[in-house]
């Protein structure tokens, strides 16, 4: 992957990782280039390839292989990881069930106060529907009352409720448009 170049290098692997008949192998190949690379670059794109796949039991060993206690990806990158996880919608569930299983845990090493409002901001920013939105609270209700968080998560419950209002009013004047024009 280094002999990519380096502007196209991520959009090259992130379109093996999702379309390739190899994709499983493509994958365990980058992990393994991941860990061996020192090169900082070339490891931000690996994680984007990565983090584009649309197959769960690839999402899964990415998830175990990497964002596991003692896994390839150090702690303070373990942000970029979750959020390329989260945004991804056929690996979405999969992203936030490790969150959950792991925050108490790994508070500290998730960052504390200082970076768990990143998986926070993250976590709400893809929160559309009302389903999603009951887990997300129900997950946060009970550390709402940890001062470092409080203002992230009050943030939080307002974006997810101005992104279902949003939704709800605009997803089917969008559907309307699209079967129109389809």
């Amino acid at each position: 992957i280094e002999e990519l170049p380096a502007e196209q290098r991520s959009l090259i692997a992130s379109t093996a990782v999702r379309f390739s008949k190899n994709k499983v192998a493509i994958a365990d190949s980058l992990m393994d280039e991941y860990v061996k690379s020192t090169n900082p670059d070339v490891q931000h794109s690996i994680a984007g390839a990565l983090c584009s796949t649309r197959d769960e039991e690839i999402a899964k060993k990415i998830i175990s292989w990497g964002l596991s206690k003692n896994g390839a990806v150090r702690a303070q990158d373990l942000t970029r990881w979750y959020v390329g996880l989260i945004r991804n919608r056929h690996v979405r569930n999969l992203a936030w069930q490790w969150l959950v299983s792991v925050w108490d845990e790994r508070y500290e090493e998730l960052g504390g106060p200082k970076t768990l409002p990143y998986f926070i901001r993250y976590s709400a920013s893809s929160i559309t529907t009302e389903d999603r939105a009951a887990d997300f609270k129900k997950f946060f209700d009970s550390k709402s009352n940890d001062t470092g968080l409080a203002r992230d998560i009050k943030v939080a419950y307002s974006t997810i409720e101005s992104q279902i209002k949003w939704r709800k009013r605009e997803e089917p004047k969008l559907k309307k448009y699209l079967q129109k024009y389809s």
